[in-house]
Formats: structure tokens, sequence, C-alpha cells
């Protein structure tokens, strides 16, 4: 009877973390279009990528994704249809959105995707689990190439060379403990920009 407690207060807790709300937004539609009303963001596994339910006058109009869109505002956050990035090391897109963290020499971004799994204690019934999770995507100013950066190898190899011309940053960051390196991401890039 505890195990049960226990699953079923760890799917409540990842349902109401995962849940988003209606808020106040536009979306820019394929032909240049601004349509404005309230949005829902869903944000969809690898194999169905990011939607976003519309309402106006609280009558929802439809569910609309990267066919019908080019960009969404969603509150005060942007979100961008990025191309041809990595996730994770067998996960990729080849497009889908991203909500805009910075604009500048490196662009920010964070593209959120829901991920499927079970739980449960062993020799009982596993109970399916889907939680939203995130990884930072970066490019270069004026460039075409996305780098999602999820690990410590990929951060290495594409965001360590965006920054390599700040030697005070660069020595900053491979003084730090490499497990803290993604979580930021944010920062570096924040300093990064205000100085170039």
């Amino acid at each position: 009877m505890k195990n049960f407690f226990f699953s079923l207060l760890l799917l409540l807790t990842i349902a109401s973390l995962n849940a988003q709300d209606k808020r106040e937004g536009h979306y820019w539609d394929k032909n240049g279009v601004k349509r404005t009303g309230e949005l829902k963001p869903v944000f969809g596994t690898i194999m169905y990528g990011t939607r976003i339910k519309f309402y106006q006058n609280d009558e929802k109009e439809g569910k609309w994704g990267k066919d019908v869109m080019e960009s969404f505002v969603w509150g005060t956050d942007s979100f961008a249809l990025i191309h041809h990035f990595q996730v994770a090391s067998v996960g990729s897109y080849s497009s889908d959105f991203a909500k805009v963290l910075e604009v500048g020499e490196i662009v920010l971004y964070k593209h959120f995707r829901k991920v499927r799994q079970s739980a449960g204690m062993p020799g009982q019934v596993y109970i399916p689990v889907a939680y939203t999770d995130y990884t930072y995507v970066v490019k270069a100013k004026g460039e075409e190439k996305y780098y999602g950066i999820f690990s410590k190898n990929q951060f290495k190899k594409y965001f360590l060379p965006l920054i390599l011309k700040d030697m005070e940053l660069t020595e900053k960051v491979l003084d730090m403990k490499k497990r803290e390196w993604l979580d930021h991401i944010p920062q570096f890039v924040r300093e990064f920009n205000a100085k170039y």
C-alpha cells in the first residue's frame, strides 16, 4: 500500500510539473500573418515536436506546429523555429521550436521536449511517466549551424570554441568542475555577449 501511494504521489508531482498554462500571445504563420489569442504549448517527443493549442475567445481553434507556424510568443517568452540540432546522443530534430534566451554574438535557445519513461518499484507494475526535459542550443551570430549542448563532450566540442576569444571567461570555465558546465551555459553566454 505504501508503494502504491508513493507511485501515485510521484505521478501527480510529475504531472503538475508538466502542466502548461494558457497565456496571451501570438504566432506568425508561413505567410507572415500574425494571429493573436491565447496559446498553450505542447512540447512533444522527438517524433512529433512542439505544437501550440490556439484559442480565441476561450474557444480552441486548433493545434498547430512547424508546418503552419514560423514562430510564436507565449506570454513574454519568444520561440523560434531552429533547424538540424541534436538533443541527446541518439536524438535529433530536423526542425522544432525553441525558446530564445539570449541574442548577441552567441544566440542561446532552450529546447523543450517530452520524454517518456516508466516508474515503479521492482516487482510491481510500472507506471508510464512523461516529463518535460530541455537542452540548451547555441549558434554563432550569422551562422546557420545549431549545436545542442547536452553533454560535457558537446560542451567542449561546440561551446568552448564559441567563447575562446574571451580568455578570461574561457579560463573561468576551465577552472570549474565539468559537471557544472551545462547548468551555467546561460550565464556564460550573457557574460560573453556583454563584452562583444
